[in-house]
């Protein structure tokens, strides 16, 4: 398979941060088979750590974090991240993914209760 090249310019994230491209770094290329979308993730996730040396606080970063574990099936790490994400800024989209995670654990009222309290997020 022919590497694919980050749709996010780390070099652009260094210029100058902005929360919507860290976003966008959590999101993996179209097409992947499981085994390329784990790594992939994981390789996201070395970049994103050294970055959060420099932004502990970043709410989007920790979110997309726990984005990218939870597409490395890495679950205790996501979750970690997400909650932290929701500690700083209350958020639609990390209460989504706090949800969604709940649901590949099996943990229905959990995933619930998160649904409920991004619905309620403006």
């Amino acid at each position: 398979m022919a590497e694919q090249k980050d749709p996010i310019d780390q070099d652009a994230l260094a210029a100058e941060w902005v929360p919507q491209l860290v976003a966008l770094y959590g999101e993996l290329p179209e097409g992947l088979d499981q085994e390329a979308k784990v790594s992939e993730a994981r390789t996201r996730i070395e970049r994103a750590e050294q970055w959060l040396l420099e932004r502990e606080r970043d709410a989007q970063l920790l979110a997309t974090l726990g984005r990218l574990c939870a597409q490395a099936e890495l679950w205790g790490k996501a979750r970690s991240f997400l909650e932290a994400s929701l500690s700083f800024e209350e958020s639609r989209a990390a209460r989504i993914e706090l949800a969604r995670l709940a649901e590949r654990l099996g943990q229905a009222d959990e995933a619930q209760r998160h649904f409920r309290r991004a619905a309620e997020t403006t």
